[in-house]
């Protein structure tokens, strides 16, 4: 949990009668006890030298101009560490990147020198010379040793500007710490399997054998619950829990839970934990306490006293009341809904132990933290990240070996800008003493706790251990002191013995789950052209002149689109995660039957880290309808009647795709495909063998905007023969063998979801380029010989998040063929043509 997040402050148990098995869990008890210690900064006053404001995001600072002549100069007591932040501040006309170093000086010895780059950075300017540009913020760490000292940062540039500093002083600032806190009396213990790797051991109780333990004040009780689900239990599910001291009912609290699909229970693998709620119970000085839990779920729709009392706290918020005055309401009831308990089963309250269980030494796992952490899960698999700005966290390791990291920080809802950030990092030698970041504002990601706000992206990190058992403390927030989480992977020997495990054992081998994901789908389309013909054939029809031609009953049709979207997720090697997924889409023309058909798709993908990726794809349509045609050459006898067949296909695409991300404005990719299209038996000379090589690259200029550029070039070759001891060259059927080239720029503009209607606008602009191959002659080959077909495509959609879990999509594209074809019949008579789609998709991620 992050700091500042409302929880309420009491404890929780459910109860459901007997009919099913477990449904709550109250997790991790532990006792507060004084004596931790957090690290602060504290700008230093009294700073010699020349002085300059800067407005930092319409904040003012005063920063010293630092020369190799003018030193920000400062006495400092120590012993303590100094941070020194830095910004280049350009001369007029200067502009890209700049060198400059910084140096401390310590009592007339220098101490540290840091070479470093200043990049200009929107947003921040002198005060009184908004021409200026000036740089991002840039630290230098120092340590300083006991007594009093005299401080001085020196600055020398390779450009024509200067070097503007701040000069802060590390500051110890109490906090509370706690220790685990096991329970006396309890029914059962459970293990809780995390999709992290991670296993975390639990007390079960029920109405019958009650939890109990004793504790004496004056101290905390931290508590986290959690609701257990069975596979009876659907959506969010209400529970109560009573918390007792000395037999004496004290409160009653009231929780929602939702099913947490990235963990399991060891001993029941049917069941799944709901998402954790936390609560804190104070214990007044001087007595002992026994509390005891009991409770029950409740079908509030059937207690009309119960249902009064919601409605009546409800109506006090409404009128502007205190959120503090009130007791918690359920988030179903807060929504004017209320979810029916169809049974009542029996209650399971469970306290979580303080250490987690890490992967053997012999593959990557999580090294756990000393004592308990905070910790917050981020993202549709619940990934629980250690919240490090609250206070130090310390994780023992044994080297040699590897550890792999990823950092967020926390927005608050009407963020948009990046924000800058550190990781400190101490206790092992040879690793850098900060890591500086900066983070920009994840569209994506979410907090499983439902609470406000959203995380950043997260910043990838990797440090070499050196051999040896080390403590590495991690401490860092943003630079407007925001919440920072980090996630850990230690490629190494087995953890050493971390404290506060209990007994002490070394952490067990904990096999990684698989993380499912879905989405469901349903698309509503309007197409003017079904078929892909001309106007002068739609005449024809419309007409009545080839009535008996087409078995279709107009040529426009509304299409409904229903789509499944599944993908199974794991660690199976060291390199990174591996993903399967399979996506069925099924296409049904509610006018003209015979277009309806079905996609299927199927992929693997196996990341190397979080930037690069390798995806296999394979692509199969069934045997689809494309339209009626007469497999007589068009130079034959003109007498002759015409006999038209159902012209029809089957898709197969493979390919392999390699993503790459270099950095948070550009990313590649680079896929080879393969696509065979296989003809039914009256055309089966248009049986068809393609390759193709495409190059994507993508820019992101900033938060909002993203531009995609494409290029390919596809190879086909064509069957031309269907009959036995036919060539190509003998052939009497045409060739429609063909080279191409494609053109593809995409612009996406994304305001995210403080925008009032659209989250997202794209722009997509397509052009394809054919090039009939043949060796035939016109005569032999009136459709191919000399001929180029031209295909623009444009698409435009627009996007709303309805919520974190439905998207709504808004889309156009109008798509136009143009033929050129030396044949004096003229062919684009009948190749022309322009096309008109519009749907609606409703997405929802299951």
């Amino acid at each position: 949990m992050s700091a500042g997040y409302a929880v309420p402050t009491s404890l929780y148990l459910v109860n459901r009668p007997t009919t099913l098995l477990l449904v709550a869990a109250v997790a991790l008890l532990l006792s507060a006890v004084a004596a931790g210690a957090a690290d602060g900064w504290v700008s230093v006053k009294n700073v010699s030298g020349s002085s300059v404001c800067l407005d930092v995001d319409a904040h003012e600072f005063t920063y010293h101009v630092a020369t190799v002549t003018d030193a920000a100069e400062a006495t400092i007591g120590g012993p303590r560490r100094l941070k020194i932040v830095s910004r280049y501040l350009f001369a007029p006309g200067e502009t890209g990147s700049v060198a400059y170093s910084v140096a401390v000086t310590i009592d007339g010895t220098e101490m540290v020198r840091k070479t470093l780059t200043g990049r200009r950075k929107d947003g921040v300017r002198i005060c009184d010379d908004t021409n200026l540009a000036v740089a991002a913020l840039r630290k230098v760490y120092a340590e300083l040793g006991p007594g009093t000292h005299r401080v001085a940062v020196t600055a020398t540039t390779a450009g024509a500007g200067r070097v503007a500093v701040r000069i802060f002083r590390e500051v110890k600032r109490q906090t509370d710490s706690y220790v685990p806190f096991a329970p006396e009396q309890y029914a059962a213990v459970y293990h809780v399997q995390f999709e992290s790797g991670n296993r975390s051991t639990y007390y079960h109780f029920d109405t019958d054998q009650p939890l109990a333990l004793t504790v004496t004040g004056p101290t905390t009780l931290k508590v986290y619950t959690r609701l257990m689900f069975d596979h009876t239990m659907n959506g969010s599910q209400s529970y109560t829990l009573e918390v007792w001291r000395d037999s004496e009912l004290w409160r009653e609290f009231h929780f929602d839970s939702k099913k947490l699909s990235s963990a399991a229970v060891v001993e029941q693998p049917d069941l799944l934990p709901g998402t954790r709620q936390r609560l804190n119970i104070p214990v007044p000085s001087g007595r002992c306490y026994m509390l005891r839990a009991a409770g029950s779920v409740r079908d509030l729709r059937a207690d009309p006293s119960a249902r009064e009392r919601r409605r009546t706290q409800i109506m006090r918020s409404r009128n502007g009341m205190s959120e503090r005055l009130r007791p918690p309401i359920s988030p179903v009831l807060r929504y004017g809904t209320a979810r029916r308990a169809r049974r009542r089963v029996t209650a399971v309250l469970t306290l979580l132990l303080a250490g987690l269980i890490a992967d053997p030494a012999t593959a990557t796992y999580s090294p756990l933290p000393v004592g308990e952490v905070l910790t917050i899960g981020i993202g549709a698999s619940g990934r629980e990240y250690l919240v490090v700005s609250i206070a130090p966290v310390t994780i023992p390791l044994n080297g040699p070996g590897v550890l792999t990291g990823y950092i967020r920080v926390a927005f608050a809802p009407d963020e948009q800008d990046s924000k800058l950030a550190a990781l400190d990092l101490r206790g092992v030698p040879g690793l850098p003493r900060s890591l500086p970041l900066e983070l920009e504002r994840s569209e994506k990601s979410f907090y499983t706790d439902g609470r406000t706000g959203t995380p950043s992206g997260s910043q990838k990190f990797r440090l070499e251990i050196p051999a040896g058992t080390h403590d590495l403390v991690l401490d860092g927030s943003a630079v407007d002191g925001s919440a920072m989480f980090v996630r850990l992977y230690y490629d190494g020997p087995s953890q050493p013995r971390v404290p506060g495990l209990g007994r002490g054992e070394e952490p067990v081998a904990a096999k990684e789950p698989w993380i499912f994901v879905g989405k469901v789908g349903a698309d509503f389309i309007y197409d003017d052209n079904i078929l892909t013909t001309s106007d002068e054939d739609i005449d024809g029809w419309v007409d009545g002149l080839v009535p008996s031609v087409y078995p279709i009953k107009a040529y426009d049709d509304f299409i409904f689109a229903p789509s499944l979207d599944i993908e199974a997720r794991r660690y199976l090697v060291s390199w990174g995660q591996s993903r399967f997924r399979f996506k069925v889409k099924r296409w049904m023309y509610t006018t003209n039957h015979i277009k309806t058909n079905t996609d299927l798709n199927f992929y693997v993908r196996q990341y190397f880290g979080k930037s690069t990726s390798i995806e296999l794809f394979y692509h199969y349509a069934p045997e689809q309808y494309i339209r009626q045609l007469s497999d007589r050459p068009p130079p034959g006898d003109p007498d002759e009647e015409l006999a038209y067949d159902e012209f029809r296909f089957t898709r197969n695409v493979a390919n392999v795709n390699w993503r790459q991300r270099w950095n948070k404005k550009f990313s590649t990719q680079l896929l080879v495909e393969t696509n065979r299209r296989y003809y039914n038996q009256p055309f089966i000379e248009n049986d068809m063998e393609a390759w193709e090589i495409r190059g994507r690259v993508t820019w992101r200029p900033s938060r909002l905007w993203r531009v995609d550029a494409d290029y390919s070039y596809e190879k086909a070759q064509a069957r031309g023969i269907d009959e036995v001891g036919e060539t190509v060259a003998t052939s009497n059927n045409s060739d429609a063998s063909y080279a191409r080239d494609l053109y593809r720029l995409g612009i996406a503009y994304r305001p995210g979801r403080k925008a009032k209607v659209f989250h997202q606008i794209e722009l997509v602009g397509l052009f394809m380029d054919y090039y009939y191959t043949t060796d035939k002659d016109l005569f032999e080959d009136v459709f191919h010989v000399g001929r180029r077909d031209m295909i623009w495509k444009f698409t435009l959609t627009f996007r709303r998040y309805l919520n974190k879990d439905l998207t709504l999509n808004l889309a156009g594209r109008y798509s136009l063929r143009q033929v050129d074809s030396p044949y004096y019949g003229d062919v684009g008579l009948d190749k022309d043509y322009d096309q008109r789609r519009f749907w609606i998709a409703l997405t929802y991620r299951i």
